[in-house]
């Protein structure tokens, strides 16, 4: 008995296959449609080029998904940043103001106190009242009073602002020959 080959034997060069080619025919059960069909075969072109732009639209889209995500991330580091670094501008801003402020303040009770300690004392009597600054360094200060208090041996001037956060209270005294 002769055992069969496992495999086909192979095909010399310039030889026809064993199997035969499927029919030419249009109609025939194994027909190459392409080949006979022409609008078929343009219809098949067509969906393959739509189906590779498909998958090139699709690597695109996957690609600006990932850099939209990159943005997202990037924007968010930033707002994590920014703002604390906003708030202490702000911060730093209103210790600014009130350092400027606390420094015309003093500025002025300094001034007031030399013309007080020259002799000016003694048109005011003993008490604390409300004291007037004619000087337009005045104009910068916000909302306040300067109030002057004359005791016995004492003269005493203070700036007391209107508000929290406007440079604080500045008090100058001097003791009465």
């Amino acid at each position: 008995m002769v055992e069969p080959p496992l495999h086909d034997p192979p095909i010399e060069q310039g030889a026809s296959s064993p199997q035969p080619s499927p029919p030419q025919v249009c109609g025939g059960e194994r027909v190459d449609r392409l080949r006979c069909c022409p609008l078929l075969h343009k219809f098949v072109e067509e969906r393959e080029k739509d189906k590779v732009a498909r998958e090139k639209r699709c690597a695109r889209s996957r690609a600006g998904g990932w850099m939209i995500a990159e943005c997202v991330v990037a924007l968010g580091i930033l707002i994590a940043v920014m703002i604390p670094i906003s708030f202490s501008f702000v911060a730093e801003h209103r210790a600014c103001r009130a350092s400027y402020y606390h420094a015309v303040a003093m500025e002025l009770v300094d001034g007031e106190m030399e013309i007080l300690r020259a002799g000016e004392w003694r048109q005011f009597p003993r008490g604390t009242q409300p004291y007037t600054i004619n000087n337009t360094a005045a104009n910068n200060l916000p909302a306040g009073q300067f109030m002057l208090t004359v005791e016995e041996h004492l003269v005493r001037l203070e700036w007391l602002p209107g508000a929290k956060d406007q440079g604080g209270k500045v008090t100058r005294e001097t003791i009465l020959p």
